[in-house]
């Protein structure tokens, strides 16, 4: 069964300067290209703008969220870096329990505040207990990108649903597709992709994309 996942941002509007896909719908999961992440107006945006916290960066010759840093006013996140390459001989599916792990991270509300003191009890009194509760169970929300945003980052992206949410391959690459049309992981990763597919839902071989698209023409 799949999971929703609801975060902040019930109104959640990405803005047209970027193309970055909002996969849920509710800003918790978004997928674009290194460019947002390249200059710090991007990077701004990413924190302010739309509230991330996390960001997956799974391409090798993409430079991560910290790099080229201009003042310490600059938002921080929590990155990890797949170093990753997008060409056909590269098995990214050893990377897609780190990835996932990443992601599920990230929209985990962090535990309370008062879970993480010493003593491990909450504080006496049972409103300050609730209102540090409350002010700590806000979820993130993780920016997947690569250098382009289509294959690389479409790819995690994919082995999460499937692995994660309860997505079939083809359930996933449609939802994906939805959100970022530019979507298209190679025939490589999309071969790893099926065989994830086969083993986690027992599901036969689902053609690549372009090929189904062959098939209408």
């Amino acid at each position: 069964m799949r999971n929703g996942c609801r975060g902040r941002g019930e109104n959640f509007t990405p803005s047209p300067q970027y193309r970055i896909g909002d996969v849920f719908g509710d800003g918790s999961v978004l997928i674009g290209g290194g460019d947002v992440v390249s200059s710090e107006d991007g990077r701004i945006f990413l924190a302010q703008k739309m509230g991330v916290t996390h960001v997956l960066n799974a391409a090798i010759e993409v430079d991560g969220v910290d790099h080229g840093l201009t003042n310490l006013t600059e938002p921080s996140f929590t990155s990890i870096r797949l170093n990753a390459v997008g060409s056909e001989d590269f098995d990214l599916s050893c990377s897609f329990t780190r990835a996932c792990d990443f992601i599920d991270m990230a929209l985990e509300p962090p535990p309370p505040a008062w879970e993480a003191t010493a003593f491990g009890s909450p504080p006496s009194h049972p409103d300050t207990a609730t209102a540090i509760s409350k002010s700590a169970a806000t979820p993130g929300r993780v920016y997947i990108h690569g250098n382009a945003g289509v294959n690389r980052s479409t790819t995690v992206l994919l082995a999460y649903l499937i692995l994660r949410r309860g997505y079939t391959l083809e359930e996933a690459f449609e939802l994906a597709a939805a959100c970022c049309p530019e979507a298209l992981p190679n025939m490589a990763f999309w071969g790893q992709l099926v065989a994830l597919d086969k083993t986690v839902n027992g599901s036969t071989a689902v053609r690549h994309p372009s090929l189904q698209n062959d098939l209408q023409n």
